[in-house]
């Protein structure tokens, strides 16, 4: 008999849109007498600050004696009536089909048997590859089969299933929700959660997430809200993954109703069982349930790769993956093999890129397999609509080659795969406490990766592995991957442990961590004062753990927030850490000519007037926080959202790059405002620019920028002109150019556009900020420095008492806020607009967007603008208004004799009574105060210094 899930959908209770929630979890927050869903996400967030901003809940008001309150009824206050709205019941069929997995009602019986004892908290799971354990398992848990109490999984709380990878938290959360015929996200009975999206919430009766997001619910003490942890692909063993089990292991006395599952097809299974122990833990093993075999067939002897020599095997890697799939491709389509989707693994971005530009153009030149072959790439930074194609059943009938990384070795299933290129690689970081630093290189994988990535072939018909290894290669590997812990620093691991009050950071492990790295680490975490000498997190060991960064970038936030740009090193921020793998600009190889010059030139305009990196981000993060409006009038006014996306799309801009970006941003900054309930920050001030690139500097010296990866690499060549950036750092090659002219004072770290074209003669001293390292300053003496060179560049370019025309940007009461033609800013003062005339609003005399002429008058070295006055002989009424002149002029006052009206920078003109176009008895009798008119200039005259501007009237344009 299939099952049916129920679901609700009921109208918002406030705004009206539709919101749905789980039948089965509602039932079950009935019997806490908790109240089912009435109001959506963002209404719900509103009416809590509601209740956080009220004075009072009620008001206590007293009758007055001998008053009779029988028949008194409800006020307008007293009872607020609500039109009924009705929870319309929705029920959706399950396609889960138990015959299709080796995880069987027997086994969850099994499992539920071992756990129902208070005593028997862990069961260790096995099951080969396709055997359910990932999806299957999750199910039965939600649904037990007989001989399960129907709650026993989630009496307690909800079920966690942890992933090693976003994707995978994302794509098996999607399956679930069809196996389950439910609806995923808030709400409903399957959720998922990481750190950038966050859709899960207390009716899940089970959600996804990665194992980064459990540690944080454990250092919260969220542990007692869940029922079961499933940790899934334990085999990895991330440094997480070590993490998450030895803080389980210490926790799970204190949680005696919490049941965890170790989940793997290739676990060392007596290593897990004698360190939980025997009398706590259970070995339960799956079988597969493939209906089709695969077998592995390995490289002869004579085709073997020089696996021992990783330099020499890079340089072959790819050709030779690439020439097996062309070799498959050809056999299937001679009919000697069964036609089948092809999985290939490698190591890494660069050579998937590379692998998959050369498959498309070996298939494009051939006549047999052009228009018969699609070629995809596959790892977790891919677009999420390229992901999205590549995980998704195809029916066009083609076959599809997908190069991935290890991403396709568990948990994401590429449908349809019948042949699997086994290459034997993956890039692997080691640390070297040597050098302190981690280097990233090819690494041969372990034979239980090995056996992981065979066994996504056979999945829709018998299955081929082709390993790139001889068998005798095969048996070198190691048994199991050696664990991340002991390939790793151990810094930020001994800050999260310390913050959870575990002392004893040697002990406790699966497998123990290298004792020399554990002791270099507590040295190094003394003298950067994140512990102290008692070996006790201190406030900033608090706060580089609370914000997750290095020290060094850690020492940017700290310092950014203490001189006033926080917001924009935080903007600047999430893409100085990510090193040049997200990009900010959107391009693509298959575009044509016309396409890719159209996104060149938008490319071109958003990097225009940028002089580097640090303000092109900046300005590229302010136009997508307000793009512009530019539908028409009678057009249904778009969204804010709808306007990001146009804009993106116009100026060809990563929508979801940016995304993150702002994302990571106001995370950083909600930290750093933790004592605000207000999330809104202020807007990115370019103002502050200098002051954000000496802070760079000093905290990220351009030798530990250039080693650590700091530098964001733009995609395109900065010199065509429609790259993302420029390189926020100097290049090594570039620093000794130029090392005669700054030797003495220009910091290694530079970040302005002049210095890519400074020629070793030329004046660094201009171009330039000061140097820290060699020199005995401070970051305050250097910022001083850097605004005192700015002062000085600005007195070249904009001596004092020039005058230029400026325009307008906006206007308040006080002042006006406008751009020289360099796109310099520039701030006019109220008492600067008119010296014969007090004025007392800007707003009243200055319109937006108008072009002036000022004179430069002083520099504002703060806010790094230049102050102007308008009171010039060029804007005098002599010079500035002409007879026979239109203008637009407001009604201020009445003389018997005319009407007084004011003109723009302040002037006032008067139009004499017998100049109103008619007879009038007095000015009053046709005209108001506040009426707007058309005017024409009659006379202009100047007598003792003091003007005169006789007008006529023309029209009345708008009445007051």
């Amino acid at each position: 008999m299939t099952r049916t899930t129920v679901e609700y959908t009921v109208k918002c209770k406030r705004c009206g849109i539709e919101i749905g929630y789980s039948g089965m979890m509602y039932e079950k927050i009935k019997e806490y007498g908790q109240s089912r869903p009435e109001y959506c996400e963002e209404c719900r967030k509103a009416l809590l600050l509601e209740k956080m901003t009220m004075g009072a809940a009620y008001f206590s008001v007293k009758t007055l004696p001998g008053e009779d309150l029988s028949i008194a009824l409800p006020g307008e206050l007293g009872m607020v009536y609500h039109p009924q709205r009705p929870h319309t019941k929705v029920e959706k069929p399950s396609t889960f089909d138990e015959t299709q997995f080796g995880a069987t009602p027997d086994k969850i019986v099994e499992i539920y048997q071992w756990l129902k004892d208070k005593n028997h908290q862990v069961a260790i799971i096995i099951g080969e590859t396709g055997s359910g354990k990932s999806t299957a398992l999750p199910y039965w848990l939600i649904f037990p089969p007989k001989g399960v109490p129907a709650d026993f999984f989630i009496r307690d709380g909800q079920i966690l299933i942890t992933q090693p990878r976003i994707v995978a938290t994302t794509s098996i959360a999607e399956y679930m929700g069809v196996l389950l015929g439910s609806t995923v996200g808030k709400g409903f009975d399957i959720g998922y959660r990481y750190s950038k999206d966050r859709n899960t919430d207390r009716f899940n009766a089970a959600f996804l997430a990665t194992d980064g997001s459990l540690i944080n619910m454990i250092m919260k003490g969220q542990l007692s809200d869940l029922s079961v942890v499933m940790i899934d692909e334990a085999h990895e063993r991330s440094e997480n993954i070590d993490i998450i089990l030895r803080l389980l292991k210490d926790q799970l006395p204190l949680y005696p109703h919490l049941k965890v599952l170790i989940v793997s097809a290739t676990i060392n299974k007596n290593l897990f069982l004698n360190y939980f122990g025997c009398d706590t833990a259970k070995i339960i093993e799956f079988e597969a349930k493939r209906k089709f075999e695969y077998k592995v067939n390995f490289a002869p002897e004579s085709e073997k790769l020089p696996y021992d020599n990783p330099p020499h095997l890079r340089n072959l890697i790819v050709s030779a993956m690439t020439k097996k799939v062309m070799w498959l491709l050809n056999e299937q389509l001679s009919g000697r093999k069964v036609k089948g989707n092809i999985l290939a693994f490698l190591q890494g971005v660069k050579p998937i890129e590379e692998a998959v530009s050369g498959l498309k153009k070996a298939i494009g030149q051939s006549d047999n397999l052009r228009d018969k072959v699609e070629v995809y790439p596959l790892y977790s930074d891919l677009d999420k609509g390229v992901k999205d194609v590549v995980l998704r059943d195809s029916n066009s009938g083609k076959i599809r080659v997908i190069v991935s990384t290890n991403v396709a070795e568990a948990s994401v299933t590429v449908s349809g795969v019948v042949y699997v290129v086994e290459t034997g690689v993956e890039n692997q970081a080691n640390w070297r406490s040597e050098t302190l630093e981690t280097k990233v290189g090819l690494t041969l994988i372990s034979q239980a990766n090995a056996k992981q990535r065979w066994g996504r072939s056979g999945r829709t018909a018998p299955g081929d592995v082709y390993c790139l290894y001889s068998e005798e290669q095969f048996k070198s590997m190691l048994p199991f991957p050696i664990p991340a812990i002991q390939r790793s620093s151990m810094e930020e691991i001994v800050l999260l442990l310390k913050r959870l009050g575990v002392d004893d950071l040697g002990e406790g492990w699966i497998e123990k961590p290298k004792e020399a790295e554990l002791s270099r680490s507590l040295t190094s975490l003394k003298a950067s004062k994140a512990i102290d000498e008692d070996e006790m997190l201190t406030e900033y060991g608090s706060m580089l753990r609370e914000f997750a960064y290095t020290s060094k970038l850690t020492d940017l936030i700290i310092l950014s927030d203490r001189f006033g740009c926080a917001v924009e090193v935080a903007t600047l921020l999430p893409v100085i850490k990510n090193g040049g793998h997200k990009y900010l600009l959107t391009s693509n190889d298959d575009w044509d000519k016309k396409e890719a010059q159209k996104a060149k030139i938008a490319h071109q305009l958003l990097w225009k007037n940028c002089k580097d990196d640090v303000e092109f981000i900046l300005k590229l993060y302010q136009l997508w926080i307000s793009p512009p409006e530019r539908q028409k009038k009678s057009v249904k006014k778009q969204s804010l959202a709808e306007r990001r996306e146009i804009w993106c799309a116009e100026y060809y801009v990563n929508m979801q790059v940016i995304e993150e970006v702002d994302t990571e941003r106001n995370q950083i900054l909600r930290l750093l405002n933790t004592h605000k309930k207000d999330s809104n920050f202020r807007e990115i001030d370019f103002r502050l620019l200098n002051r954000a690139r000496m802070i760079l500097a000093y905290c990220i010296p351009y030798k530990e920028v250039a080693e650590s990866g700091y530098s964001y690499n733009p995609k395109i060549s900065a010199d065509s002109g429609t790259s993302a950036t420029y390189q926020m750092f100097l290049p090594a090659e570039r620093k000794k150019a130029v090392a005669k002219s700054v030797a003495d004072n220009l910091s290694s770290l530079a970040l302005a556009r002049e210095l890519i074209g400074l020629d070793a003669n030329d004046d660094a001293d201009e171009a330039c900020a000061r140097v820290f390292e060699g020199m005995d300053l401070t970051l305050e003496e250097a910022i001083a420095l850097v605004e005192e060179d700015w002062e000085r560049s600005m007195a070249k370019t904009y001596p004092l008492g020039r005058v230029l025309e400026v325009k307008v940007k906006s206007v308040i009461s006080g002042g006006v806020f406008a751009n020289t033609p360099e796109n310099m800013n520039v701030y006019i003062h109220v008492s600067e607009i008119n010296k014969s005339s007090f004025i007392k609003d800007a707003t009243q005399v200055i319109r937006h967007g108008e072009s002036i002429k000022a004179k430069v008058i002083e520099f504002d070295k703060e806010r790094q603008s230049i102050r102007m006055s308008l009171a010039i002989p060029e804007n005098s009424p002599i010079n500035r208004y002409k007879v026979g002149q239109l203008l637009e002029a407001r009604v201020v006052n009445f003389a018997a004799f005319g009407t007084f009206v004011s003109l723009d920078l302040g002037y006032q003109g008067l139009i004499h009574i017998s100049k109103m176009g008619t007879w009038v008895n007095k000015p009053s009798d046709i005209l108001s105060i506040g009426d707007l008119v058309r005017v024409e200039v009659l006379s202009v005259t100047e007598e003792k210094g003091v003007s005169k501007i006789g007008l006529k009237l023309k029209e009345v344009l708008k009445k007051a």
